[in-house]
């Protein structure tokens, strides 16, 4: 919650707990998370869902993600709908016989391959919520004071094109606010961190 603005990090049990123990239900958290239409239109959008199964996902999603779950946790919620396929059934669709999968989901996929609509599930859900977690941050901040942030990304073989090309550089609020608003899948991973002068 607080990666946003730039300084010294939580270097004991103690401190990781309070860093931790925000409470997110006020008024002022109330961007903070994607709503269940967001969801819901990126669910369609993506066009490997059947749309009249989209309800019951994005509403699984959102629930999953405003009682604190991570974006993982909302994945994993999804993709175990349902009754547990055995290994034989896994093996049928494609994938390994270990792999944790519920009916439900499999029913709700529209595109032959199951594999590809697990990982665009993970994609959209974790897109949605890191632009809505940005937004907000970006929101705080300006209200806080904040006139500009520094961009941080992963810095990893997975860093997209413009992570790359932004880590490092500081931008207005305004210009973070535009760059979330316009491209966020593309920087998703990365962490736009509040510049406190003193």
């Amino acid at each position: 919650m607080w990666r946003w603005l730039k300084g010294k990090a939580p270097s004991t049990p103690g401190e990781m707990k309070k860093s931790v123990s925000i409470d997110v239900s006020g008024p002022e958290f109330f961007d903070l998370y994607p709503t269940k239409e967001d969801f819901a239109g990126r669910l369609r959008d993506c066009g490997f869902f059947r749309h009249e199964e989209i309800d019951w996902m994005a509403e699984t999603i959102h629930q999953q993600i405003i009682a604190g779950g991570s974006y993982k946790a909302a994945h994993t919620a999804i993709v175990r709908a349902g009754t547990q396929m055995t290994e034989d059934e896994i093996k049928v669709i494609g994938l390994h016989k270990r792999t944790k999968i519920g009916d439900r989901f499999v029913a709700a996929v529209s595109v032959t391959q199951i594999k590809p609509a697990i990982d665009q599930l993970f994609l959209l859900i974790q897109h949605a919520t890191s632009k809505s977690n940005k937004l907000h941050n970006l929101r705080r901040m300006e209200e806080a004071g904040i006139t500009q942030v520094e961009f941080s990304s992963p810095k990893d073989e997975r860093s997209t094109p413009l992570e790359r090309e932004m880590e490092g550089k500081v931008i207005t609020i305004g210009e973070a606010k535009e760059l979330t608003v316009s491209r966020s899948d593309e920087i998703s991973r990365s962490v736009l961190m509040g510049i406190v002068k003193f």
